[in-house]
């Protein structure tokens, strides 16, 4: 992922980086550490309705907290090892290179130590512009 990662961070001025949450949803510290940009989708410069492809952003020391949503979700980590949970399994770590599926409602987390964590996000089905709900 490595190349990807380079090119990214060489081009990262140029991409449209949003946040979906506003406090009181989150913290300020998260917002601060969170963003995102889609490539493809409805806030992409490709179109898409029934898939949105982009780019997850959070820095060190973050949780995004636990949460589901309709739309079935692959998430491939780029750069930074961070902890995943999925539904109520335990927290593990994932190294980049290795993707993560949660199907449509499932709850998931994420959380950050050191390293920000750089992931591309694939969501396909339900509602692309519905908001995460949080647990």
């Amino acid at each position: 992922t490595t190349p990807l990662v380079i090119l990214l961070v060489s081009r990262a001025d140029q991409l449209a980086w949003r946040q979906t949450y506003t406090e009181p949803d989150v913290s300020s510290e998260f917002l601060q550490r969170y963003g995102w940009s889609e490539l493809i989708g409805l806030r992409g410069p490709v179109a898409s309705e029934r898939l949105a492809a982009g780019f997850l952003l959070l820095g060190p020391h973050t949780e995004y907290p636990r949460h589901r949503h309709a739309a079935a979700e692959i998430y491939l980590p780029l750069a930074g090892t961070a902890l995943w949970q999925r539904g109520d399994a335990a927290w593990r770590r994932r190294a980049p290179g290795r993707p993560i599926h949660h199907p449509p409602w499932m709850p998931h987390a994420m959380r950050t130590e050191v390293q920000p964590l750089l992931a591309l996000y694939l969501w396909r089905g339900g509602d692309l512009a519905q908001r995460s709900r949080f647990d």
